[in-house]
């Protein structure tokens, strides 16, 4: 399972382009164990705190570890879920349960992001 969400542009284009507004775009990627239940759960959780938080300019990238092991030692991933911000800066890592609101936004400094 890969899966990108509100993917933006490609090729030589920024990778981590702003809105109109000029408000960054959050680079997000959700590392899983895909043939889970529970990462399925974590997706659905992820996207709807998103919703709920008023983040809607995100790219959110899910990563199966099953299907890519290799990102378990290139990204040094120890627990799943795994969720890590890339941008804007500062990066960010949330390791562990995704379905905490308040966690997720403060950890990832998403309160004000939208």
């Amino acid at each position: 399972m890969s899966e990108t969400e509100n993917r933006i542009g490609s090729g030589d284009q920024d990778p981590f382009p702003t809105d109109i507004a000029g408000e960054a775009t959050i680079f997000l990627i959700l590392y899983i164990n895909g043939a889970s239940a529970m990462g399925a759960r974590a997706v659905e959780r992820l996207k709807r705190i998103l919703r709920e938080g008023g983040v809607t300019n995100y790219r959110l990238e899910v990563v199966d570890v099953d299907a890519s092991p290799e990102a378990l030692e290139t990204e040094s991933i120890l627990v799943i879920p795994t969720l890590v911000k890339r941008a804007p800066d500062p990066p960010a890592r949330l390791v562990g349960d995704v379905s905490d609101k308040a966690r997720i936004l403060d950890a990832l400094a998403l309160r004000d992001a939208s």
